[in-house]
């Protein structure tokens, strides 16, 4: 994954309004990460077009010309203050049609009324609901969210309590729930603490059968790992099956030059697990989260190859979240003039023109 951060980093979350993130991130890659994930990066760049032509066989119903895709973000302050969502809607001349945004275990699943403000912009809200505590001294990894505690029930008040809430909005809503699972930079991760694959099935299906109990079945649940890391040896073995998830994910990241990954295309980044993906189910597939670096490239050719390769070599994917914020580099769409005018053009084709999603697309 080209999402590996470093220590300072792995998106950093501020604290912004309502405990939004801490300033030292919980998903610190390391250089060793990375250097790994540029190694199977290259193998995967030689095949993901032979495994591409493999999958448009699979999804012959999900083609690039069947409908839109929605185009999201993630940014500072919104959705708890959204002056920056109508200063971003503004620059790019569209408002988008995801806002996705950090929730932890230490906080409730809602603060307030943010969902409902979302949904009345004609957005889909996605809460990204992270099971550990940002504020804690051990909190990446921490032994208190381990898979076998949230099994042993240590947590289940608080998560009937966010059922409940997610119940009494009784809107339509996505929870994008310990993601990233393939990957032991997080508290849920694979050997980490001593999880293990059967272990994140059993807490994926015990945290959707409380919200089942509850009434909340206006959330729809997003599977979400990261892209190209261990895709082809993890991915079966951590996904709950699909009656129990409605959307299936996948984050990745052009770093560029800004660590060892090197500059990767779009289709580098996306096409290996999008094969791993389709292999595995037939849910629509959402981008949950991308961006890319200025340096080691150029950026504007980067999203220009984004808003033409997506729609024609990977068409089950429905949606992307563009990560617009400056943390470890500028992600940001603007953080040049030439970048943003390629955002600018791509959020304007009808390629990428969906709008709000169904958060149970094929049940």
């Amino acid at each position: 994954k080209h999402k590996a951060k470093t220590v300072v980093k792995h998106k950093a979350k501020t604290v912004v309004k309502h405990r939004a993130k801490t300033v030292a991130k919980h998903r610190a890659k390391t250089v060793a990460k990375h250097r790994a994930k540029i190694v199977h990066a290259r193998v995967v760049a030689t095949t993901c077009r032979i495994a591409t032509v493999a999958v448009h066989t699979k999804s012959a119903t999900l083609t690039s010309t069947s409908a839109p895709i929605s185009v999201g973000v993630a940014m500072d302050g919104a959705p708890f203050d959204m002056q920056p969502l109508d200063a971003y809607s503004q620059l790019l001349g569209r408002a988008p049609s995801i806002m996705m945004w950090y929730r932890q275990w230490n906080e409730p699943l809602l603060a307030g009324s943010e969902v409902t403000d979302v949904l009345n912009r004609g957005m889909t809200p996605i809460i990204t609901w992270e099971p550990f505590d940002p504020n804690a001294a051990n909190a990446s990894p921490d032994p208190n969210y381990s898979l076998s505690a949230i099994l042993s029930g240590k947590y289940d008040a608080y998560i009937e309590g966010a059922a409940q809430q997610a119940a009494a909005v009784g809107r339509p809503m996505l929870i994008n729930f310990a993601p990233e699972m393939n990957g032991d930079w997080e508290s849920w991760g694979p050997g980490v603490n001593g999880n293990t694959a059967s272990q994140y099935v059993a807490v994926w299906r015990h945290v959707v059968g409380i919200f089942r109990a509850a009434g909340a079945t206006n959330v729809g649940w997003i599977w979400d790992p990261n892209a190209l890391w261990n895709s082809a040896t993890t991915y079966r073995a951590y996904y709950p099956g699909d009656a129990w998830v409605d959307w299936v994910g996948m984050d990745g990241y052009n770093f560029g030059t800004t660590t060892s990954d090197g500059w990767l295309s779009p289709l580098q980044i996306f096409s290996g697990s999008y094969a791993s993906l389709r292999a595995l189910t037939h849910k629509p597939i959402i981008i949950e989260e991308t961006a890319s670096a200025e340096a080691g490239g150029s950026k504007s050719a980067w999203i220009t190859s984004l808003e033409t390769e997506i729609p024609k070599d990977l068409p089950a994917v429905r949606a992307l979240v563009w990560f617009n914020r400056d943390k470890e580099t500028d992600w940001r769409v603007n953080s040049s003039s030439a970048a943003l005018k390629s955002f600018q053009h791509l959020v304007a084709s009808r390629a990428w023109s969906g709008g709000s999603l169904d958060v149970h697309p094929l049940s």
